[in-house]
């Protein structure tokens, strides 16, 4: 009785990471811009004669790694916000894709233990299936 409580348990498991699942691609779906990097605001000093340090900006640059180089671009100000939300977008694309694997990870590994658990098939002679005929 317990180990059919057992199975029943993992079975029910396994559909709640199917949904999830199933969610995660939906959400995925669901992402229609992204930007990989971070957008940096900078500004611009300069020291006047009279020793006053004159400050302008902010300058929106978006920076990322691509191919293994720093690359960086700049944005107008006017796009600043969409920039911001797209370069979120990415990095929620990315924990989704985390999350995705890791629960593909636990179906794959609780359904090689629901195999496991399942009476072993009866081998005949020489190692072959046995028929159910004979």
């Amino acid at each position: 009785m317990t180990r059919i409580l057992v199975i029943h348990k993992e079975v029910h498991m396994l559909r709640g990471l199917a949904k999830r699942r199933e969610q995660i691609f939906e959400e995925l779906g669901e992402i229609r811009r992204l930007r990989r990097g971070k957008l940096v605001e900078q500004y611009n000093k300069k020291q006047e004669k009279d020793g006053r340090v004159r400050r302008w900006g902010p300058y929106y640059t978006l920076q990322c790694w691509l191919n293994g180089k720093n690359r960086s671009q700049r944005v107008p100000r006017e796009r600043a916000e969409q920039v911001q939300a797209d370069v979120e977008a990415y990095e929620r694309f990315q924990r989704l894709v985390e999350e995705l694997a890791s629960v593909t990870e636990q179906m794959t590994k609780k359904e090689g233990e629901t195999d496991a658990k399942k009476k072993p098939k009866r081998l005949g002679r020489k190692g072959t299936e046995r028929s159910r005929d004979s």
